[in-house]
């Protein structure tokens, strides 16, 4: 008896996220402009049994072949579809990238692990390597955003341009880019209120902590501002001769 083809046993269960797809102008897919999806060269092209998966996904997988595929690749990896996106700028003109978000990926779809298919139907692809495929479209309510190259290195350009500014020791920096300060008094105004923060977090735990033991830690300014505006009382403080 001749096996039922199932082509949900090929597919790739739990796709990571995100995915990233690169768009220039050779590619052989297109954007519905109606629904906006990523549609595929050959996106009526039925996968009725093993031949015809392993034909499509040959076809695909051979870069030399110019027969319109059913499939649209996809990477797992932002820098390899970073560098994938290098290589075309020169001669494909402006380069575009779609960041590709899997958890919102409506039920029916169907994506490939590369390296799992080919594996899977016999399949020689040595380039296999953090490529994804979608079979006819990829749903335009996946596409978390979309990004030039040039747009996406003038960024990273500005970026360490500003992470390269002279070292102050006196003022906090976070490690992510888009969370730094953007001026010396914004980073001051936090800075005071982290010691405010502190003074409050002892006057909740019911704890009594010297001046000294204070000082040593935060500004003076921010002791005198804590105790005017009402966050502290001055009978938080012990008096050190009188305990004596």
């Amino acid at each position: 008896m001749t096996a039922i083809f199932d082509l949900s046993t090929y597919k790739c269960t739990y796709p990571p996220n995100p995915l990233w797809r690169v768009i220039h102008s050779q590619s052989q897919s297109r954007q519905d402009p109606v629904t906006k999806d990523l549609v595929a060269a050959d996106s009526d092209r039925e996968i009725s049994d093993r031949l015809s998966l392993k034909q499509a996904a040959e076809e695909h997988f051979n870069w030399r072949s110019r027969r319109p595929s059913c499939f649209l690749s996809v990477f797992s990896s932002e820098q390899h579809a970073r560098k994938w996106a290098k290589k075309r700028e020169t001669a494909s003109g402006t380069v575009y990238i779609h960041e590709i978000d899997t958890t919102r990926l409506p039920p029916g779809i169907y994506i490939f692990c590369a390296v799992s298919l080919a594996r899977k139907l016999g399949i020689t692809h040595p380039y296999s390597a953090n490529e994804f495929v979608f079979l006819h479209r990829i749903p335009s309510e996946s596409i978390r955003h979309t990004r030039s190259l040039d747009d996406i290195e003038e960024q990273e350009v500005e970026a360490r341009a500003y992470a390269a500014r002279e070292f102050n020791p006196n003022y906090h920096y976070v490690p992510d880019l888009s969370g730094w300060y953007d001026s010396d008094e914004e980073c001051e105004e936090h800075n005071r209120s982290d010691d405010i923060i502190k003074f409050t977090d002892v006057v909740l735990n019911g704890n009594k902590l010297t001046k000294d033991n204070i000082m040593a830690d935060v500004d003076t300014a921010d002791v005198d501002t804590a105790v005017d505006g009402g966050c502290l009382d001055n009978g938080f403080f012990v008096d050190e001769n009188r305990a004596a």
